[in-house]
């Protein structure tokens, strides 16, 4: 659907775009009673699907990487097909491992801060 949607706003087919539009309203709001639901109902359940999401997408954002093998896409540039994680210390140029470590602690730290800024659960008894 992103090369139909692209061509939609190139001819400015305004209609297919309103469609689309629509359908992403209504699976957003969709998705998010259904998430509002399974964690009311299955919060364990739930929280460790999502935390398998999260780990399991880990693979994907890891910054240190190394290229095995390139390809040349369609515009004839040269760019990485298979690259293998691989751990700071092995990564050359420089791994800028001091600036990663400190923007997790900064995450950390910015989590913690507004959870003290959470306001309480109101209990329905």
């Amino acid at each position: 659907t992103y090369g139909v949607v692209l061509g939609a706003i190139a001819d400015h087919n305004f209609i297919l775009l309103a469609i689309f539009g629509a359908g992403c309203v209504v699976g957003l709001l969709s998705f998010s009673r259904l998430l509002s639901w399974t964690l009311k109902n299955y919060y364990n359940v739930t929280i460790a699907v999502l935390a398998g999401f999260l780990l399991g997408s880990l693979n994907k954002i890891w910054p240190w990487k190394e290229t095995i093998a390139t390809r040349i896409n369609s515009h004839g540039e040269e760019v990485p097909f298979l690259q293998e994680n691989i751990l700071p210390m092995h990564y050359q140029p420089d791994p800028q491992l001091a600036a990663a470590i400190g923007l997790a602690l900064l995450g950390v730290a910015l989590i913690f801060f507004l959870s003290r800024f959470n306001p309480p659960e109101k209990s329905n008894a």
